[in-house]
C-alpha cells in the first residue's frame, strides 16, 4: 500500500538531486558560478636542483595537486615545474598578460626562496649564488610577481609555500658576512607590504623556516588542498584553518601567516553560489537541507536556514499538513476454479436378445450364442416363463410322437419332429 504523501516525497527528493547534480554540471560547464568571473593562476614548484644538496622532495608534487585543484574551481592555470631562470620569467611573462584581463589571479610558488636586505626572492633550479649580482640574475624578485599581478583589476592571492631550509642560501650568508654586515641574509622570508585587495600566505611565519614533509606534500600545502575542498569558505577564514591545521600537524613547529587587504569578502572555491542561486528560487524544503548538508560553511548558509524555517512553517500550516491519503486497497483478484466434473459414467452396451426360438425347442445353455446377453428384469422374467411354456409344449409333443412310435403308428412327419425337437 502506497500513499500519495509517499510519492510526492519521493519525487521531491529525487528533483533534489538533479537540481543539485544540474548546477553542478553548470558550474563545471561554465567555469564561473553565478556570474562570468575570470580566473587566472600561476603554480610553480621546483623540487630537482642543479645542486642536489638542495633539492626537495614535495614541491613538485605540491605544483601539480595545486593546479588541479585550482583547475576543479575555475582557474585557467598556467603551471612549471622544474623551472629554470628562462622558463619562470616566461612564465611570469604569460600571467601578466592573461591576468590584465582577470577578475582574480593566484599565484602559488614551492621551492625554496630567500631573503636578502629586505626583498624576497624566488630560487629556479638553475641558480647560482656567489655575490650580490647572482641574486640579481639567478634569482626572481618577489617584486616582479607583484608587479605582474598588479595589473589585474581585481583579488590577487600570493601563496608562498617556500621558506625550506636552504644550505645554498646559508652558505651565501656566510660569504657575506664581513663583507656587508648590513646585506647579510636571513633565514626566511620577509613581510611585504599589501596593497588593497591583496591576500599573502606565508607558509611560516616570517623569519622562519617551513617544514617539507615527508609525504606527498608539504605540512601547509596538504591543508590547504583539503581547505580548498570547502565551498563557500570566506578567504580569510580558510587561510585561518589553514594555519590551525599545520600547527597541529607539526606540533607548533610551523605557524602560517596570512595578511589580508580586502575590503569585502572573496572565496575561492565558490561551487556553492550558483547552486544557491537554483534553491532560493524555488520552495522545496528538502532542496534546502541538501544545500546545508553539502555546504556547511557557505556565506549562504544562514540566509538557507531562515529559508528553510519559513518553508517548513508554510508546509505546517497547509490544511493537509501532514495528512496522508490513503488509497483503498484493491480487492485481490479472485479466480474461481469450477469443480473437476464427475467421471461419466460408462453404460453397458444395449443388450442383444437372442434371435427368437422356434416352438417346441428347448433352450439350453448349450444352444444359447455366445454374445448373447441375458436380458435385464423384468424383460428376463417373462423370457424366461415364454422358455419354460414352450419346453413344456415340446415335452408333451415329444411323448406323443414316442407312444406312437412304440405302437408302430409313426409317422413321416412325426419322425421329422421327433428328429428336430426330441432328441
Amino acid at each position: 500500500m502506497r500513499s500519495e504523501g509517499a510519492d510526492k516525497t519521493g519525487c521531491s527528493r529525487l528533483l533534489t538531486l538533479l537540481l543539485l547534480a544540474g548546477a553542478s554540471l553548470l558550474l563545471a560547464l561554465t567555469g564561473s558560478p553565478a556570474l562570468a568571473e575570470r580566473r587566472i593562476a600561476l603554480v610553480i614548484g621546483n623540487s630537482d636542483y642543479n645542486d642536489t644538496s638542495i633539492s626537495l622532495a614535495n614541491p613538485r608534487n605540491d605544483a601539480e595537486d595545486m593546479a588541479a585543484a585550482l583547475r576543479s574551481l575555475a582557474f585557467d592555470v598556467v603551471m612549471v615545474t622544474n623551472a629554470s631562470k628562462r622558463t619562470v620569467d616566461g612564465a611570469v611573462q604569460q600571467f601578466a598578460r592573461l591576468g590584465s584581463e582577470a577578475d582574480s589571479v593566484v599565484f602559488y610558488y614551492a621551492g625554496h626562496a630567500m631573503q636578502y636586505q629586505g626583498r624576497n626572492y624566488l630560487m629556479p633550479v638553475d641558480a647560482t649564488l656567489e655575490d650580490e649580482l647572482s641574486l640579481r640574475y639567478n634569482l626572481v624578485s618577489f617584486d616582479d610577481i607583484r608587479a605582474a599581478m598588479s595589473r589585474t583589476r581585481g583579488i590577487k592571492v600570493m601563496i608562498l609555500d617556500a621558506c625550506r631550509n636552504n644550505p645554498l642560501a646559508e652558505r651565501f650568508e656566510r660569504s657575506q658576512v664581513g663583507a656587508n654586515r648590513g646585506g647579510m641574509a636571513t633565514r626566511g622570508l620577509a613581510r611585504v607590504d599589501t596593497t588593497a585587495g591583496t591576500v599573502v600566505s606565508y607558509a611560516t611565519a616570517a623569519d622562519n623556516v617551513a617544514i617539507d614533509g615527508t609525504g606527498r606534500n608539504s605540512p601547509y600545502t596538504a591543508a590547504l588542498l583539503r581547505r580548498l575542498q570547502e565551498a563557500g569558505l570566506e578567504i580569510e577564514m580558510m587561510f585561518r584553518r589553514v594555519a590551525a591545521d599545520v600547527n597541529a600537524e607539526t606540533q607548533g613547529r610551523q605557524r602560517p601567516e596570512t595578511y589580508v587587504s580586502l575590503l569585502g569578502e572573496y572565496y575561492l572555491n565558490q561551487s556553492d553560489r550558483v547552486l544557491w542561486e537554483q534553491v532560493k528560487a524555488g520552495d522545496d524544503p528538502d532542496a534546502v537541507r541538501a544545500f546545508l548538508a553539502r555546504f556547511p560553511s557557505s556565506s549562504h548558509a544562514s540566509s538557507a536556514r531562515t529559508l528553510l524555517q519559513s518553508l517548513e512553517q508554510k508546509q505546517a500550516a497547509r490544511p493537509d499538513a501532514g495528512a496522508v491519503r490513503m488509497t483503498a486497497p484493491e480487492p485481490p483478484l479472485v479466480v474461481i476454479t469450477p469443480p473437476p466434473a464427475p467421471p461419466q459414467a460408462v453404460l453397458p452396451p444395449p443388450a442383444v436378445l437372442p434371435p427368437p426360438v422356434d416352438a417346441g425347442v428347448p433352450v439350453t445353455p448349450h444352444n444359447v450364442p455366445a454374445d448373447v446377453v441375458a436380458p435385464s428384469a423384468p424383460a428376463a422374467s417373462k423370457a424366461a416363463s415364454a422358455s419354460a411354456s414352450r419346453n413344456r409344449r415340446q415335452n408333451v409333443n415329444c411323448r406323443s410322437i414316442l407312444e406312437r412310435a412304440q405302437l408302430g403308428e409313426l409317422s413321416a412327419d412325426d419322425q421329422a419332429v421327433l428328429q428336430k425337437e426330441c432328441r
